[in-house]
């Protein structure tokens, strides 16, 4: 459970559009209100400038993710980077997006593929050879 926003959602059957997404966290925005988001935006601004935006957001607690909300607002809204390491040069991001393909939905997908391929392989060659 989020302490920060108990009212979070969670989707579980996807994720809904760019202007769904737009919508939700607006009401996330509204329940903090102006002076607070925009508090909170300017302690962002200064991790992301400072290349710490991975240490800000570790220092949520373990139920409150007040900073991940935050990011996440302003990442819907076209405010926030997209990518959140803390990288000085490009070369060091591009390598970690690289490293980190398979925790992303189209690495899942591919070892899935992978896997389910070869488990039907591996289970008609097993009928075969016990066919002779």
């Amino acid at each position: 459970m989020d302490e920060d926003w108990p009212e979070k959602p969670c989707y579980d059957s996807g994720i809904p559009s760019k202007t769904e997404l737009k919508q939700v966290w607006e009401e996330y925005y509204n329940s903090k209100g102006k002076d607070w988001m925009e508090m909170k935006k300017a302690e962002m601004d200064k991790a992301i400038e400072s290349k710490t935006l991975n240490t800000w957001l570790e220092k949520d607690s373990r139920n409150n993710f007040a900073n991940h909300n935050v990011y996440t607002y302003y990442l819907v809204n076209d405010q926030a980077p997209s990518n959140i390491g803390d990288f000085s040069t490009s070369e060091e991001l591009d390598l970690y997006r690289r490293s980190q393909w398979y925790v992303s939905l189209s690495g899942i997908s591919v070892i899935g593929g992978l896997a389910i391929a070869g488990a039907i392989a591996s289970f008609y060659l097993f009928r075969k050879a016990k066919q002779k």
